[in-house]
């Protein structure tokens, strides 16, 4: 736990912090983590449940910085968490992966973002994220972006049990990065604007790789494969079951 000052941290392993792995909270831009691994054993952190606030596996809360080398595994409620201490914050975050979160894997709100190479998979809902418990919709994204302006370089976010990336009231620029394997939208853009160069989408859902609603997509160079989805449906008719199977 680092509050203002700088704080440099480098080579470490972090691992079964009940409520934050790492926690670091200031007004200044001199806050860095490298060469290190978060590792939160979802039977043993937090659980995070009723959108509380813990498990989380490193928490960002300052005006800027950087994440690079690293790897989050297995908090309950957000693997990453990155909020402006005061009313902004400008983020680096290079080679770093995000695997097993629960609820979130990266959340960026109210700020600059860079990501290069940043892989987040496999992540879980721990609830049905269209419950009241889930909070109508307020859970379920591998990564989300909230009033913010974000490039993603490379890397991609791949097999989370519900959507891969929410872009709410926010920029985002992708060049080079795969969506893959996500049980619910690839990406699902919302009042925002989206920009993907040269991406890969692949295994999506039949809710679609890249979903726009009253928002700006841009999609140049990008490469659509093996995206075949099934929808079954039958019906009863003078005793018979009547079954068909669409693919699409």
């Amino acid at each position: 736990f680092g509050l203002e000052g700088d704080m440099f941290l480098d080579n470490l392993i972090v691992e079964n912090n009940y409520v934050w792995g790492i926690l670091m909270a200031g007004s200044g831009d001199e806050y860095s983590i490298s060469n290190t691994q978060v590792i939160g054993d979802p039977e043993l952190v937090a659980t995070g449940e009723y959108l509380d606030g813990s498990s989380i596996g490193i928490q960002l809360q300052t005006a800027g910085g950087e994440i690079s080398d690293t790897t989050v595994t297995g908090y309950n409620y957000m693997g990453i968490n990155l909020t402006p201490y005061d009313s902004t914050i400008d983020v680096t975050l290079t080679d770093v992966t995000v695997d097993e979160a629960g609820t979130f894997g990266i959340m960026a709100s109210q700020g600059d973002y860079t990501f290069n190479n940043v892989n987040v998979t496999n992540h879980r809902v721990p609830y049905d994220p269209y419950t009241e418990d889930g909070s109508s919709i307020q859970s379920g994204f591998a990564t989300s972006f909230w009033y913010a302006n974000a490039t993603w370089i490379g890397g991609g976010v791949s097999d989370s049990e519900f959507i891969g990336s929410l872009v709410a009231w926010s920029s985002l620029s992708m060049d080079g990065t795969t969506i893959s394997g996500n049980e619910s939208r690839g990406i699902w853009n919302y009042e925002s604007t989206l920009v993907l160069a040269g991406c890969t989408v692949t295994d999506s859902s039949p809710d679609g790789g890249i979903n726009a609603i009253s928002a700006d997509t841009t999609i140049d160079g990008c490469t659509f494969s093996d995206n075949l989805a099934t929808d079954y449906w039958e019906y009863e008719s003078n005793g018979s079951i009547l079954g068909y199977l669409y693919y699409y």
